[in-house]
């Protein structure tokens, strides 16, 4: 009985310690579950979130944004409800311990979706397309809609405040490769869709921002590369202009 009391005296200090440490490692774990913003909180990547770099931020991004035309738009208009998607997976790399500015590369998909009250007509002899509006003699068109797909890199130059709830500005751009496209309208009943443009961009690039707070922010795209690279078809660029969500 004697023994076991010293034991216990003895092992009273390592016990405060391991103790201590304990509530350390807890206050770790709450600050681990507050301070990290987006749908996937204790998602850290492939580093130590106490290492030697700071916070990472803002790798999965979904862009929600409507999608217009500038240039030669020969009196068509577009409507509100022309809505596409970008899905970006990104690696944010932080320049320091605060995170407050930070480098972001990645990978994204980019969904157009554009609904208009015009005509894509495409002259095969002369290989362009032009933008036009609706003739009497197309009473029963409807439904125009352009709608394409690419594939792209994003890269963003990231500046931030200090803390999980900060405000953020991200300037960047973007290049990348079309992988689909169709015009799609409706005549009566009858739905048509042309998949042959043979002037459409293979490529196309343009600028990024973001500006917002925490998780949350307010997207635009702009991009500098023609819809059509015939010198006769119709010059057009394309914008876009929503809201973002950062999962993670």
């Amino acid at each position: 009985m004697r023994l076991f009391f010293y034991i216990l005296i003895l092992g009273l200090p390592f016990m405060r310690c391991d103790w201590s440490q304990a509530q350390d490692t807890l206050k770790k774990q709450d600050t681990q579950t507050r301070y990290t913003p987006g749908f996937m909180w204790r998602f850290t990547g492939f580093e130590p979130r106490y290492g030697k770099e700071g916070e990472k931020y803002d790798r999965f991004i979904i862009d929600i944004c409507y999608n217009d035309w500038v240039g030669n738009k020969n009196g068509t208009s577009t409507n509100w409800y022309s809505i596409g998607y970008n899905m970006n997976l990104m690696f944010d790399v932080p320049f320091n311990r605060k995170s407050t500015s930070s480098l972001g590369i990645g990978i994204s998909y980019s969904h157009v979706n554009l609904m208009h009250n015009g005509v894509l007509r495409i002259n095969d002899s002369l290989g362009t397309t032009t933008l036009e509006p609706l003739l009497d003699t197309d009473p029963s068109r409807r439904m125009n809609k352009f709608v394409a797909n690419y594939l792209e890199i994003p890269v963003e130059f990231r500046f931030r405040s200090p803390g999980y709830k900060h405000f953020k500005f991200h300037l960047g751009f973007k290049a990348g490769v079309r992988i689909s496209s169709f015009d799609r309208w409706k005549e009566g009943s009858n739905l048509y869709k042309e998949f042959n443009h043979p002037d459409i961009a293979r490529f196309r690039y343009g600028a990024t921002v973001r500006i917002g707070i925490r998780n949350w922010s307010i997207y635009g795209a702009y991009f500098f590369s023609d819809l059509f690279n015939n010198s006769g078809s119709t010059k057009l660029n394309p914008f876009s202009l929503g809201i973002s969500i950062s999962l993670f």
